[in-house]
């Protein structure tokens, strides 16, 4: 097997999160190459890196890439692609020949990123449509609303939802009791679909009378959202109620959930949402909206609740829910927790692939 992929950088969201989960796994079953478009920040053994022009995400790179990166893809038996409006997306249909094409899209075929761009993303469509010489892509999904979006595009592909994981194990300590005041928490890319500007008018609405919540806000993205945000923080006067935390990860990452209470995500769009899925696992009861795929988990297992609509009024009320039924809703994260962790999770992929390379047998 091959995967390859664009830069992974946990601050660029995408890929990272499962590939720095699963190539262990993948190379335990299958025997796994790692192709890295981009930098990493993170030194993966066996992992070939192609260095991209002007450090770009995207996988874009002048010429042909190095020697070992072809003959790695010329001799794949197995190809994971992660992304899919990439030029490492391209690279790796160009020269590899195996049938075994797999593709995670990972949200970049969601009709919400549709909008933008169409004519390019069209184009694109023909080009991967051409290099494929009479292949097919088996696309691997992690939620059943992803289905549909990619459904649009290529109407006769085989599509599996396989899910993302957590490493579940190392959640071993929960905080039982919640704080005071109440730890409320964003964690994802600061970008306009995450709505955090309703969390922070939320917050002016739970602290009318006296403070009895905060909000931490961690990550970093579009510098002029961020201080747009900050100014609508002064505006409501809640300067002492809201804190802009940056970007944190790895233990700095597990000790920032593990002192918090309840998650917010009230998105426009998510395919799945990791954030929502490692909260839980850390017993964390959460409050997203319905445009986040894993809301059918929450819903399903009661770990949170979840918003028909964005609006303010409806957030602070699940808040106060969530709130004042804290316990019963943790003990629902804790109970539902390992059917998300990689070792459950890891199966469905597993099984998928067998089931594809037994076909084509």
């Amino acid at each position: 097997m091959v995967q390859i992929t664009s830069s992974l950088d946990p601050k660029l969201g995408g890929p990272h999160n499962v590939v720095d989960k699963t190539v262990h796994l993948f190379a335990e079953k299958y025997g796994c190459r790692l192709l890295i478009f981009g930098h990493s920040i993170k030194n993966y053994e066996g992992a070939i890196i192609n260095s991209t022009f002007s450090n770009n995400r995207y996988g874009f790179i002048f010429g042909i890439p190095k020697i070992e990166t072809r003959l790695a893809l010329r001799h794949s038996t197995i190809l994971l692609i992660h992304g899919y409006y990439l030029w490492s997306t391209l690279i790796a249909l160009y020269f590899s020949s195996t049938r075994n094409v797999f593709l995670m899209p990972h949200g970049s075929l969601e009709l919400y990123q549709e909008t933008k761009g169409k004519f390019r993303k069209k184009m694109f469509t023909k080009i991967v449509n051409l290099l494929l010489r009479g292949r097919a892509i088996h696309f691997l999904v992690g939620s059943n609303s992803e289905v549909l979006s990619v459904q649009r595009i290529f109407p006769d592909s085989t599509i599996s939802v396989v899910g993302l994981g957590v490493q579940v194990s190392k959640f071993t300590e929960v905080r039982s009791q919640i704080h005071s005041p109440i730890k409320l928490f964003c964690f994802s890319r600061i970008t306009n679909k995450k709505r955090i500007d309703l969390c922070i008018r939320a917050m002016s609405k739970l602290n009318e009378g006296n403070i009895k919540y905060h909000l931490d806000i961690y990550g970093t993205g579009d510098h002029s959202l961020e201080n747009k945000l900050n100014k609508l923080v002064k505006d409501l006067n809640i300067g002492d109620q809201v804190t802009f935390k940056g970007h944190v990860d790895g233990e700095s990452k597990d000790f920032a959930i593990q002192n918090s209470d309840i998650l917010l995500l009230p998105s426009e769009n998510e395919n799945f949402a990791v954030a929502v899925a490692e909260s839980i696992a850390f017993g964390k009861p959460v409050v997203v909206s319905k445009f986040v795929a894993m809301h059918e988990f929450v819903d399903t297992h009661s770990t949170g609740l979840t918003l028909d609509e964005l609006d303010v009024d409806k957030l602070v009320s699940a808040i106060k829910k969530v709130s004042n039924n804290f316990s019963t809703y943790q003990e629902n994260c804790m109970a539902s927790a390992q059917l998300l962790a990689w070792k459950e999770v890891i199966k469905r992929w597993f099984n998928v692939i067998d089931s594809c390379l037994s076909i084509k047998k």
